[in-house]
């Protein structure tokens, strides 16, 4: 996809995620639900940030979804309080459009042939595996790689001191494996 298609393909994209965040916005007016309403009482209790990982006890605590009621405080208007899962909602039309997959020639063109069959698409490399997945890849070895099925996501930072995957990409392969039959057994 080159140039006038590409524009394109972005436009309708920001489209249905601007469309996205307007349901989203319109669905999330009125009083907050039981679950909801429960994890602001949480959050309240927990008293500050490191109560959120050491005083609530309960599996309805996700952890920056507490410290984010803990920052607007339990009297917020209840929009303000689902604004975290407004914002997920509409950025995961965008993460949706990047797995559609991309330019599979690019990706076949590069100088990585040890990686499986992908595409590539806006600075994103798009697996095409058993386990698909999507990851962000620095010159000198950094790495942000996401399973959306396996709800895993791996952030590696560091420093290579070569400007280059070439050698750093079985390393993160065997290591993602690793993790990967650690983490989702």
């Amino acid at each position: 996809m080159q140039g006038r298609e590409r524009l394109w393909w972005w436009a309708a994209v920001g489209g249905l995620a601007l469309a996205g965040l307007a349901l989203r916005i319109a669905a999330a007016h009125g009083g907050l639900w039981t679950d909801e309403a429960w994890s602001v009482i949480y959050a309240a209790q927990a008293r500050d940030p490191i109560g959120v990982f050491l005083r609530i006890n309960h599996d309805n605590n996700h952890h920056l979804y507490s410290l984010w009621l803990q920052a607007i405080g339990p009297a917020a208007a209840p929009l303000l309080a689902r604004a975290p899962a407004i914002a997920a909602g509409t950025l995961c039309i965008i993460v949706a459009a990047l797995l559609a997959g991309g330019d599979r020639q690019l990706f076949a063109n590069s100088r990585y042939g040890d990686r499986s069959a992908g595409s590539y698409r806006s600075f994103w490399w798009i697996g095409h595996d058993p386990q698909p997945s999507i990851a962000a890849l620095g010159v000198f070895g950094q790495r942000l790689y996401i399973e959306p099925k396996a709800q895993l996501a791996l952030i590696r930072v560091g420093s290579h001191p070569v400007a280059s995957n070439l050698y750093t990409d079985a390393i993160h392969r065997n290591a993602i494996t690793a993790l990967r039959a650690c983490l989702i057994a």
